[in-house]
């Protein structure tokens, strides 16, 4: 039984892995990107010597190497004043600061594992009269079937009234699986906060 157990649990890593490595390198990307299939039901198989278990378990591991991905070449960039903003009739006279989401971005719409996907966040910022410089939080969190995948860690800014752009790159890992993922934009300045939604593919 313990064979067997064995030989199912590689034969659902080559499964998962779109299969089997030949070269050290490919070997190497192999097991790293394993073990979260192994943590997620490996173990529990060869306990009980369930084949059930390790198809689920592993397809619950495989969204692991999510856990680990971190934004990549981050800036921002002021795109309005706050002028510019009560020029466009976009200002407002606010008692507390508020921040509003213009457009969430994913692009390209189709990427392959192994590729990387720019974020874009356009939002705006509206502060009290007297209220030159507020601290701001930019984040992004991915799903996939409406299961949370991973939350970047927060970009932490001080913005003066106006319109920003923030844009970052996210990894997509050599395991992620084929299928559409959700990118949740979320920009908070104390107790205000905005959230919208953009899309991305996987493909193999």
């Amino acid at each position: 039984m313990y064979s067997q157990s064995k030989a199912l649990i590689a034969a659902t890593l080559c499964g998962l892995l779109s299969g089997c490595a030949t070269t050290p390198g490919q070997q190497q990307q192999a097991w790293g990107a394993g073990l979260g299939a192994l943590t997620g039901g490996g173990l529990a198989a060869l306990a009980g010597g369930n084949r059930q278990a390790i198809t689920a378990g592993a397809l619950a591991g495989g969204l692991i190497g999510w856990g680990a991905v971190k934004l990549s070449q981050y800036q921002a960039t002021q795109t309005m004043t706050a002028t510019q903003m009560e020029a466009n009739g976009l200002a407002r006279s606010v008692t507390s600061t508020t921040v509003n989401i213009q457009n969430g971005t994913a692009t390209p719409g189709m990427v392959g594992p192994g590729n990387q996907v720019k974020v874009v966040t356009d939002y705006l910022v509206n502060a009290p009269a007297g209220i030159s410089s507020v601290p701001i939080a930019e984040t992004w969190s991915l799903k996939k079937d409406g299961q949370p995948l991973a939350t970047l860690p927060a970009a932490n800014q001080v913005r003066v009234p106006g319109g920003y752009a923030a844009e970052a790159y996210i990894p997509i890992p050599q395991t992620a699986e084929p299928g559409t993922y959700v990118v949740e934009h979320k920009v908070q300045a104390g107790t205000s906060y905005d959230v919208d939604e953009s899309v991305f593919v996987v493909s193999r």
